[in-house]
Parts: C-alpha cells; sequence; structure tokens
C-alpha cells in the first residue's frame, strides 16, 4: 500500500512540475529561454546573425554550462537521438582533421564560428528540447515568436517583389548583392524577406502549419486563415526549386488538416484556395521566371556557379581523401587566403563542404545524419503525440526533413550555423515533455518485460539478481 501512494505521489508531482516552476526554476527556464532565443534571431534575422558571430561562442558555452546545470540540480536528462549524436560525432572527427589539416591554406586561427558550428548546432537542439522538458507551456511563447518573426519577413518579401526600395535595399544588404536578383534571370526578382534564400522557404512552411496544423483541434481565428496563405506565398518568393516537394508535402497537410476539420464543407474552401494559388503564380509568372525555368530548362545557375564552387571540393578530396583540409572558414564565406583549395570563399554545398573539411569520412557521417534526420521526423509525424502541442510541432518539422537531404547537397544550409540553428531549436521543441517521456519509458519497459515469455528469456542472464528481487519484501504489493 505504501509502494503504491508514493507512486501516486511521484506521477501528482510529475505532472504538476510541468505547469508549477519553483524560483530557482524559473531561472533556469529563464536562461534556457535566452540561449534558445539567440538562435532564433540569427536565423530569421540574418544580418544580426552576421554582426553576432562573436556572440555565438559565448551562447556556445551557455548552452554547455545551462546543461550541464540542468543536469546537475533537475536530473533533466541528455536526450541525444541518433542523428545529433552523429554530429557530435563528425564535430570530433573535425577536429581530427584540422589537427592533421593542410596547413599550407589560408586558414583563420582565430577562434570563428567554422571550428565548432556543428557542435553549436547540436547544443541548440539539446537546449529547446531540455527547456521544453523542463516546462512543456513554453513551447507557445516560441510559437508565438517564430509566427510573428517569420510573417514580418513575408511581408518585407511581398514589398520586395512589388518593389518597394528601402526593402529591396535590406535584401540587398542581407546578401551583400549589388541587387537583389543577382541570382535570378534579367527582369525577376527574388523576394527573400528577412532572411536566406532557402531558409525564408522553409521557415515560412513550418510557420504556415504551426498555425494550420491547429485544424486538427479546433477552427482557425480569422487572423490565422489570413495568414496561412500569406506564409505560402511568402514560400514561393524566394524562388528555391529544390525545396518545392517541401511546398507540396505541406499542403497536402494542411488539406488533411482541413478536410478532418470541415468534412464536405472542406470542398469548396479547397477548391477556392487552389484557384487563387494558380491566379498568383499566373499574374506573376514573369517575376517568377527563375522558378519556372526549373520546367523550360533555361536556367543556367549549376553550370555558371555550382559547378565552379565544387571544384574546391574535387580539389580538397583528390589530394586527400581521408581527411580532407580540416576545417577551413573561406568555405564557409569568412574571409581567407586564396589558394590551391579556396577559390571564390565559398562552398554551396554542405556534403561538398565537409568532403573538403573532413573527407569522404565526413561525408559519409553528415549523410547519416541527413537519412536518419529525416527518416525519425517522418516517423513520429505519422506515429503522432496526446500532446496537441507536440504533434502540431511534429507536423511542422515534415517540410524540414523533406527539403533537408537537398538542402544539405545545394545549399550553405548547416555549413553556417546563424543559418540553420533554428531547425534544430524547432526539432528540440518537437521532443516530449516530462510526463510524455515518462511515460514512454513506461511504455517501453512494458513492451520489452511486460511479456512473461521475454521477461523469463531476460532473467535467465540475471538468475542471482531475480532470485533476490522475488525474495526481497520490499517489492510486495498489496
Amino acid at each position: 500500500m505504501i509502494r503504491n501512494q508514493n507512486t501516486a505521489h511521484n506521477q501528482s508531482a510529475v505532472a504538476g512540475s510541468e505547469s508549477v516552476l519553483t524560483g530557482s526554476t524559473s531561472a533556469l527556464l529563464s536562461w534556457g529561454v535566452i540561449n534558445t532565443f539567440i538562435g532564433m534571431l540569427a536565423q530569421v534575422f540574418p544580418i544580426i546573425g552576421v554582426s553576432f558571430d562573436q556572440v555565438f561562442k559565448y551562447q556556445l558555452l551557455s548552452m554547455a554550462a545551462w546543461i550541464v546545470t540542468a543536469y546537475a540540480t533537475r536530473r533533466i536528462p541528455f536526450r541525444v537521438p541518433v542523428a545529433i549524436l552523429a554530429l557530435l560525432v563528425l564535430q570530433l572527427w573535425y577536429c581530427v582533421t584540422t589537427l592533421m589539416g593542410e596547413y599550407s591554406v589560408g586558414r583563420n586561427y582565430i577562434i570563428v564560428i567554422t571550428y565548432y558550428h556543428v557542435l553549436l548546432v547540436a547544443l541548440c537542439f539539446m537546449q529547446a528540447a531540455a527547456v521544453v522538458y523542463l516546462y512543456p507551456p513554453i513551447r507557445g511563447f516560441f510559437t508565438k515568436a517564430l509566427i510573428a518573426l517569420v510573417t514580418l519577413s513575408a511581408v518585407v518579401a511581398i514589398g520586395q517583389m512589388v518593389g518597394i526600395g528601402p526593402l529591396v535595399d535590406l535584401g540587398n544588404r542581407i546578401l551583400g548583392f549589388t541587387e537583389i536578383g543577382a541570382f535570378a534571370q534579367e527582369g525577376t526578382i527574388r523576394g527573400i524577406g528577412t532572411m536566406q534564400f532557402g531558409h525564408g522557404t522553409t521557415l515560412s512552411l513550418v510557420a504556415a502549419l504551426l498555425i494550420g496544423a491547429n485544424l486538427l483541434y479546433r477552427n482557425l481565428k480569422w487572423w490565422e486563415i489570413v495568414l496561412v496563405p500569406l506564409l505560402l506565398v511568402a514560400a514561393i518568393l524566394p524562388q528555391v526549386r529544390i525545396l518545392l516537394p517541401g511546398l507540396g508535402v505541406t499542403m497536402i497537410i494542411l488539406v488533411i488538416a482541413l478536410v478532418k476539420r470541415m468534412k464536405s464543407n472542406a470542398t469548396p474552401v479547397i477548391i477556392l484556395s487552389t484557384g487563387t494559388f494558380v491566379a498568383f503564380l499566373y499574374f506573376w509568372r514573369e517575376k517568377l521566371q527563375y522558378l519556372f525555368s526549373l520546367f523550360s530548362g533555361d536556367s543556367g545557375t549549376f553550370a555558371y556557379r555550382r559547378d565552379y564552387l565544387w571544384s574546391q571540393y574535387r580539389n580538397a578530396v583528390g589530394d586527400r581523401p581521408m581527411f580532407g583540409i580540416g576545417l577551413e572558414p573561406g568555405f564557409a564565406g569568412m574571409p581567407s587566403v586564396r589558394d590551391r583549395y579556396v577559390g571564390m570563399g565559398t562552398m554551396d554545398g554542405a556534403f561538398h563542404f565537409a568532403g573538403a573539411c573532413g573527407g569522404l569520412p565526413a561525408i559519409v557521417m553528415l549523410a547519416f545524419f541527413g537519412v536518419t534526420a529525416t527518416i525519425s521526423i517522418i516517423r513520429n509525424a505519422i506515429i503522432g503525440s496526446t500532446d496537441p502541442e507536440r504533434r502540431i510541432y511534429l507536423l511542422a518539422l515534415v517540410p524540414i526533413g523533406v527539403n533537408l537531404i537537398p538542402h544539405l547537397y545545394m545549399a550553405n544550409y548547416f555549413v553556417n550555423p546563424s543559418t540553420s540553428m533554428l531547425y534544430f531549436i524547432i526539432a528540440g521543441l518537437a521532443m516530449p515533455s516530462e510526463a510524455e517521456h515518462l511515460d514512454l519509458l513506461k511504455r517501453k519497459n512494458q513492451y520489452q518485460y511486460g511479456n512473461p515469455q521475454r521477461f523469463d528469456s531476460v532473467a535467465a542472464s540475471f538468475p542471482h539478481q531475480v532470485k533476490a528481487l522475488a525474495q526481497s519484501p520490499d517489492q510486495a504489493t498489496d
């Protein structure tokens, strides 16, 4: 009886810990939220991220100190999925390859973000996951902040497409171009908003799902109905063609949620929405020619740009296939002496960056991360969660998962943490809370040991311990 009372007390304490914060826990939570929010701002406003490169060092140390403190004081578990573990191993491998690297390159020996970028994004995931474990309602704060910041970027992107001068100048400043359409056909423009090319697309899709997936539980408010199509339009304006599959998957999820909520009444809404979307593409077809060049074959971005950039990768891996040349800031677009390895000063491909800096083993590790992360995201979205907020986050991760490997191959995603930290933060926010984590462990243990035959097979390996357990009076129940 005493044991059952203690169990009930522990369960109520766990449930209460999700909504009641003590003074020390509140201070710990505030510290974690600040760490996480810096990563959010760095990606949504990369112009801040550029000037905050030095701040990332302190953010890295602060997150590491937070995780250690949280474990020591609250016993928060270090939840490290296989994909994140692969990144930590990759960071260690980069340390090895840099120490053994080619020292004739123009490497920057001052500690810059390139040297710890993998560890930084992994800690962003662990930080966000620990904050949610500590206080699940914090997801609501990050949801509102993310939607507000991405919506602002969407409005700026539309203004850039229309041709509002100050907004175009803002895009030029973010990209460092003389003209925002430098990577598009003449007469077109790429509305990046306040973000970089592909990140505006993916984050707009995430924000659209954070709003639209609420249809699984309730009707949308009027402003939410306005924001979903606005965000879908903003996802197209950067004209990142390789990320179109993510757009398609997002729209499918929204349609399923709409049908679930409205049943047969959803048909007119779907027809009207589809017609409006097609009309938008038709009337802005001239400004979106860069996007449509995917289907016409008129785009020469690969030939004139990436083929030249990736020659840096071929040179490095050709000379040093096992170790590469070590982490080279020049491949991440940072100042570096140009030589036989460092050419244009960027790589525009995370796999190519990994190969040049860490050789073929680094490519394998990064590919393992990409595959396991994609499978995990899709699997968890299908399984879902009993927590509505977490289930919405799991669905919002789907376009990130769909776009992950293509983006790793074709862009600087993941090479510069200031343009990829938020993806890991969102993934961390989709992790289970303490109560759900304990429930999952309970169900896992029930599966492993609830079957008598399975229990016998396990117990046979530990006969003395099982015998002692059976004789222990503390295990008696009423």
